[in-house]
This record gives structure tokens, sequence and C-alpha cells, in this order.
């Protein structure tokens, strides 16, 4: 049976059925008397630890983390990817011009940021603020563990298994999300999918291709992979997947395109999701199967099953694939296919075989939590000023004195 979640409690974690997940992280008094989490995946000083803190503490303050708001641009450059090698060169004098558009000011006079996304139901860029906000906090995250920041040379890949890290974290942040969510709820899952999606549409992830482990980095792809599906069978299960009239999420279709893309590109340019064993969609007695690199198969199948509107995909009808398989949907027992692609299993394996491997590269083990993945190993600022120095290109600490007391008191310098 897929694991069951545990009644919502006073304390985060994940969920009990994850036996290889992270720790069940510490709750610490903030200034103003609240309580807020204190990953165990973290260093006892550094800026992720911060921001994860910072991130926590304003869900509690701000109701409408949750709501969706606009955004008037896209959070990553739509034509940085290279075009397709096989599409037919347009020649100069035929392209499409750009429209232009107003100068993003934060929402304040000229554009649409920020604004409720139920007043302009027509534009593109939809998100909920809380996924907004985690999204903008991996981008600093990943200029966190690039030594370039801090005019330190380390080692040649420190900064692409730094954006392994980030993901890794992200992966994290899920299974706790379910924990926080409860059994009826879905706004922080939602939020960390939205992060991810996102963050894999931007330029962080072409360092991830150049570590020196391919294998990691297509494991790390696929169970991403089935954390969205993981998403969409919840979802299913509580008959919210829809169009936006008949759903609360207002922005499926919009993630569900673009992790259609990230997929599909991976593929093409990055030789990541090239291939993999074909596997049971649980229950196994259904004789449903599908292949784990070709995940955006499962994710279009249930686009036509529900007819989703995708936002922002083109040629779309040529991921259409007649011959994929869904999970048996049963309104006996809707809850029955939440883990039919099995997204816990594998985040199991992949943490009992993945836990350290940043804390490795960072020369750091014996300082980093054991058992983990994710964590801030590679996040400099969580370092020691000796250890700063000894790697410096400028012989001295990045931070001043009083920027390490502020990082030690949880402030983001």
């Amino acid at each position: 049976m897929p694991p069951k979640r545990a009644a919502p409690s006073d304390t985060d974690g994940a969920p009990a059925a994850a036996s290889g997940s992270a720790p069940t992280p510490k709750r610490v008094a903030s200034g103003d008397g609240q309580t807020k989490p204190k990953p165990s995946r973290y260093a006892k000083a550094g800026i992720s630890k911060n921001l994860a803190a910072e991130y926590a503490h304003e869900k509690t303050r701000k109701a409408k983390l949750g709501h969706f708001v606009c955004m008037c641009g896209t959070p990553f450059p739509v034509d940085y990817y290279p075009p397709d090698p096989d599409a037919e060169p347009v020649p100069p004098g035929q392209r499409p011009k750009r429209p232009t558009k107003p100068p993003c000011d934060g929402g304040k006079k000229s554009c649409l940021c920020n604004h409720p996304a139920s007043e302009n139901p027509n534009h593109r860029w939809v998100i909920t603020a809380a996924g907004k906000w985690k999204f903008f906090q991996q981008r600093h995250n990943t200029w966190l563990r690039e030594p370039d920041t801090y005019a330190m040379h380390t080692t040649n890949d420190h900064g692409c298994y730094g954006v392994l890290e980030v993901l890794q974290n992200l992966l994290v942040d899920f299974v706790e999300a379910e924990e926080e969510d409860g059994e009826d709820g879905w706004h922080e899952r939602w939020a960390v999918v939205e992060a991810t999606t996102f963050y894999m549409k931007t330029d962080f992830v072409y360092e991830l291709t150049m570590i020196d482990d391919s294998e990691l980095a297509d494991a790390t792809y696929r169970l991403l992979g089935r954390m969205f599906l993981r998403m969409l069978t919840f979802l299913e299960s509580k008959f919210w997947l829809g169009p936006p009239d008949a759903s609360p999420i207002k922005n499926l279709g919009l993630m569900m395109a673009l992790m259609i893309d990230v997929a599909g590109y991976a593929r093409r340019n990055l030789s990541i999701l090239e291939k993999s064993e074909k596997e049971p969609i649980f229950p196994p007695e259904d004789n449903k199967f599908w292949f784990p690199h070709k995940f955006e198969d499962q994710i279009f199948a249930y686009v036509l099953k529900y007819n989703i509107p995708l936002v922002g995909l083109k040629d779309a009808e040529k991921y259409a694939n007649g011959q994929v398989d869904l999970p048996v949907f049963r309104d006996d027992d809707p809850s029955g296919t939440e883990d039919a692609f099995e997204f816990y299993k594998d985040y199991t394996a992949y943490v009992n075989k993945y836990a350290g491997v940043t804390a490795f590269l960072s020369k750091r083990e014996e300082a980093a939590p054991k058992g983990i993945i994710g964590g801030d190993a590679l996040d400099c600022s969580s370092w020691t000023s000796a250890e700063r120095i000894k790697y410096s290109l400028r012989g001295k600490d990045h931070f001043s004195a009083k920027q390490v007391k502020a990082i030690k008191k949880g402030e983001v310098v």
C-alpha cells in the first residue's frame, strides 16, 4: 500500500513511511515568540538555514502566501534554450518582433506583479505567493553555493553540485510539506512544485549536467518527475484535477506545460532522461506500466484525461501518446493511487544511495548531518571563517566580523 500520512502535528518532518527521509526538524523560538523550524539538515549557522527559517516564519504571519498572484513576465529567460535542431530555420526578416511591455515595478504602477490572479483571469504567468517566494529563495541558495560569490576557488564542480544540493533540498521540502499539509491540504506541496518547476526552467540546471556522476543527475531528474506525478495523483484523489473553473489550482496548466517542456528539453539537449527500465504502476495487479525517464507522457495523459488547458506549450499535440498508461482511479477508493508512481519508494532508495554526497565533495563530512540529502555543506556561508580564508583568492574572509555575527543571529546578508 502507498504510505499513509499522519495527522498534522506540532512538529514538522517527513512522513513516518518515508524511512530514508531527512530527520525531523527541531523548532526554536523566534524573537516575537512564534516558533519556526530549524531544519536539522542545515549547519548551526548559515544563510541557507536563515532563508528556510525566514520562509517558515512568513507562512505563519502572512495568510496570503497561499493566494495566486500574477508575475508580469517569465522569471527565467524564455529564449535561453537553443532552438530545436530539427526545426526549420527562420529567415531573419521573417522573425516575429517581440511585443513591448511596461517595465516591471513590482506591481506598483506599470505591471501586474503581485496583483491577484482572480482579477486577471487571462494572464499567463500565475503562481502562489508562497511558490514565488520559494522560487526566488532557490536563486539565492544557488548563488550561496557558487565559490565565485565569495572570491573563492574550491573544486571545479563545486557550483555544479551546489545546484544538485538545491534540488535535493526541494525534494526534502516536498516530503516535509506533505506532513504539514495533512490529509486534505495542498498549498505547501504545491508551492514546492511551483518553485521546483520554475527553477528547472532556469539556466542554473545547465550546471547540473557538468557534475562527474551522470547517473546521479539522471536519478535526480527522474525523482523530481515522480514528485510531480505524486502531486497530480494526490490532486486526482481529491477530484481537483481539471480546468481552472473546476480546480482550486489556478495555474495547473502552466506548471504541467513547463514540466513537460523540462523533461523534453533535458532529453534533447542535456543528455538526461534518455532511458529507464519499464516499471509497474501501483497496484501491479492492474497491469499498467510506465517509463520513469518519460514522465512527461503521464503528465500529458492527465492533461487529456481531465481537459486541462496547457499554457505556453507550443505544438502540444507532439506529446500525445496513445500508448500511455495511467493509474486506475476508483471512486470508491480515491486515495488508493496516491503513490501510484512510487515516489516514496524511489525517494528512500535515492537517500540511501546518495546521502552525504555534497558533504563529501565539500570535504566537510564531519561537520555535516549524517544520512541526509540536501543540506548546506556547499553553502560557503555555513563554513567557518578559517575554511573560507583557506580557499579565498584574496587571502581573507568574504564576510566581515559584523556580517558573521549577523548570520549567526539568523539574518540573511
